[in-house]
């Protein structure tokens, strides 16, 4: 009643105000009297007011920590109003010592009968342990992921062994079990035993769906393109290069590398030509026989050297096309055009033959005072040809279509 009362007399004050307001400055105001102790007890219940949180009820207050206090939407508009007439009696200029002292006591009775009505709260806040959930929702998120979707086993004929498939019905179950627990795993009001359950449940789920999933039946063919290319490129690199154990008389067309070197790289060779040629060798093994030959042949690209040994300078004389076996023909070839395999020389011919041609190729070494024959001229060996001897040389006249044999005298030639 005594609030009731009080709220009437602020309205009164609050109105008389506003009326004074309307007629001007007439009624003077009362004497400065004392309002902190009012100002305080204001102050003090504003706090109070705004550290009590609103439930509806102890259901809804459930989740109130310790520590805090609830009170109904009643309770604490009751004590909201009460702050409010303390506030206008604060205001009112004309207010008595009386007035404000009444206005203290007031207040002071409100707070009392507010803080009497609110309730602590009963929620105790613990670290839940949600590692277990965590690790679950990923597990089953990964073999969700790596199962791919058949609508049934006609649409399946295609997924390969080593793969599983479902139904979109049953990826669908286990899609719905890993986002109920990942709902668990981000309620922040869930409590140790929500979460334990949830790992549970998922866990079922995943054996659920492990039971109901299937694995491919399809075999792709094996393909081995990139092996064959490996190995050929791999042989390539081995042909071109002399065992040698420091680099000495190797050409500057070839490469050398340490005996030891080239076997391992032939061993290497050998066991992709073997993964290669086996009719039951998986993609997998293909695919592992190509990254091995691949990482040795890098290996032997930087264990070998480019040679060094240049020939020196020479030219070779021929006569004439009228007495082959006989007679010595006379033309000149530069030690480039020598070396050059895959552009055979071509030599000016005598008049009345067209486009003669060097057809065998003849590399010659130089070492020391000796000529040698280094390869492609079969029907010699190193200790055949010597400085000033003379050689067999086969000649075709392309546009005759006659083919001819001659003697060669090699002539040395000073740089």
């Amino acid at each position: 009643m005594r609030l009731q009362k009080w709220f009437l007399v602020a309205v009164a004050v609050t109105t008389a105000i506003a009326l004074a307001g309307c007629r001007g400055p007439t009624t003077p105001p009362g004497p400065a009297y004392d309002r902190a102790a009012l100002a305080t007890a204001i102050t003090t219940a504003r706090d109070l007011h705004a550290a009590t949180v609103e439930r509806a009820d102890p259901a809804a207050a459930a989740n109130v920590p310790v520590g805090t206090f609830w009170a109904t939407p009643a309770v604490r508009g009751e004590f909201n109003t009460a702050i409010g007439a303390a506030q206008a009696v604060h205001d009112y200029a004309a207010a008595t010592q009386y007035d404000v002292n009444r206005a203290v006591a007031d207040l002071a009775t409100a707070q009392a009968t507010f803080t009497a009505a609110r309730t602590q709260g009963t929620y105790v806040s613990i670290d839940i342990d949600r590692e277990d959930l965590a690790t679950a929702i990923s597990v089953a998120q990964g073999l969700h992921a790596a199962t791919v979707e058949r609508a049934d086993l006609a649409a399946a004929a295609n997924v390969p062994v080593g793969t599983y498939w479902a139904t979109p019905t049953v990826r669908g179950l286990f899609n719905t079990a890993i986002g109920v627990a990942q709902a668990v795993y981000e309620d922040d009001d869930a409590t140790q035993a929500n979460v334990d359950a949830a790992v549970t449940a998922l866990e079922t789920a995943q054996e659920t769906f492990i039971e109901d999933r299937t694995e491919g039946t399809y075999v792709p063919p094996v393909v081995r393109t990139a092996l064959a290319d490996a190995i050929e490129e791999a042989e390539g690199l081995l042909d071109l290069t002399d065992p040698s154990p420091d680099g000495q008389g190797i050409l500057t067309t070839r490469f050398w590398a340490p005996a030891a070197d080239i076997t391992a790289f032939e061993t290497a060779i050998d066991e992709a030509r073997d993964v290669y040629e086996d009719d039951d060798a998986t993609q997998a093994d293909v695919d592992a026989a190509v990254t091995a030959l691949e990482t040795a042949q890098e290996t032997f690209i930087e264990d070998r050297e480019p040679g060094t040994f240049m020939p020196r300078s020479i030219s070779i004389t021929f006569a004439q096309l009228t007495n082959p076996l006989e007679d010595e023909i006379e033309a000149e070839v530069t030690l480039d055009e020598i070396f050059d395999y895959d552009d055979p020389v071509y030599i000016e011919a005598p008049t009345g033959v067209t486009n003669v041609r060097w057809i065998h190729n003849t590399m010659l070494l130089h070492t020391g005072d000796t000529f040698y024959i280094y390869r492609h001229f079969p029907n010699l060996d190193n200790t055949d040809v010597e400085e000033g001897r003379r050689l067999l040389v086969t000649l075709r006249a392309d546009s005759a279509g006659r083919t001819y044999s001659q003697i060669v005298r090699i002539v040395i030639v000073d740089d």
